[in-house]
């Protein structure tokens, strides 16, 4: 089986996708182009697209040949308090995009990390 795997480059995603590859299973990374892609390079049955979740192209590319999905790309604390347009695109109209891709490909299940960064900054609220 093929398996998307959003935000593949980051931290639970690289171990993610060593978890994937060794049930025998291929694991699509989708990440930025400058993530730390480092990360990643030793995992056998990989397929590397780097493509941005709030372009509905790059998500539509990268769903082509699976069947399920595990999101996980998103901005997170601190970064995700910087900028408060950019956390609401990347990780609410990102995953709408990702969620409109998957509506068209019918049996192709989402598991998807959600992020305290989804409701905005919050900091200040402690």
């Amino acid at each position: 089986m093929n398996f998307l795997v959003t935000g593949g480059a980051g931290r639970l995603g690289s171990v993610l996708i060593r978890l994937i590859s060794s049930q025998g299973h291929t694991a699509i990374v989708f990440d930025l182009p400058f993530a730390p892609w480092e990360s990643i390079p030793d995992v056998p049955d990989i397929k590397i697209i780097r493509g941005d979740v709030t372009n509905p192209s790059h998500i539509s590319r990268a769903c082509q040949s699976i069947d399920g999905v595990f999101h996980l790309a998103a901005l997170l604390p601190p970064k995700s308090e910087v900028d408060e347009r950019l956390t609401l695109k990347v990780n609410v109209e990102g995953t709408r995009n990702l969620i409109e891709v998957l509506t068209r490909k019918p049996g192709a299940p989402i598991i998807f990390a959600s992020s305290i960064s989804t409701y905005g900054p919050t900091t200040e609220e402690i």
